[in-house]
This record gives C-alpha cells, sequence and structure tokens, in this order.
C-alpha cells in the first residue's frame, strides 16, 4: 500500500488487515511504501489460501466474470478498503 495513504487511513507498519471487496475479503501482513502509486493497494497473486487466517487470499476480493473491455479478466482492478485489525 501506498505509505502516505497508509498514515492517512493510520494503519500501522506490520499491521494485521482485512482487505474487504465487494465479492469477499482476505487477511494480510500490511506493507506500505515501495513504488505503490498513491490510491492503490497491491498484492501478490499465488499463496495457498488453505496456510493462511480465514482460509482466504487476494482471489476473495475478485469478482467473477469477464470484464467490460472486450471479455478479458477482472483481477487487476477492484475497489477495496483496508481495515487494521491489529494494532
Amino acid at each position: 500500500m501506498n505509505a502516505e495513504d497508509a498514515a492517512r487511513e493510520e494503519l500501522a507498519p506490520d499491521a494485521l488487515v482485512r482487505i474487504v471487496g465487494a465479492n469477499g475479503a482476505f487477511v494480510a501482513r500490511l506493507v506500505s511504501g515501495g513504488d505503490v502509486p498513491p490510491g492503490v493497494v497491491a498484492g501478490t497473486k499465488g499463496w495457498w489460501a488453505s496456510g493462511v487466517e480465514g482460509r482466504a487470499n487476494v482471489n476473495a476480493a475478485v469478482g467473477e466474470g469477464d470484464s467490460d473491455m472486450d471479455g478479458g479478466a477482472l483481477f487487476s482492478d477492484n475497489r477495496v478498503r483496508v481495515e487494521q485489525l491489529s494494532r
């Protein structure tokens, strides 16, 4: 997550957070800074849901179906909110 966005939302570095989208949610550890642009939350795909809290990963927040741009994938553009679970 962008560091300035995280600070504005009072999200502590390395906090346990819930990423909530219209289609579901997952729990992750917050990493802020780096090259993430303002207004963007980035996640790594490819980790198994069975080994994480809540048994959900980034796929839980992604919509099902095809995009309106020539039927492409929906996985790269979703509105989410970030909620801190621990302080």
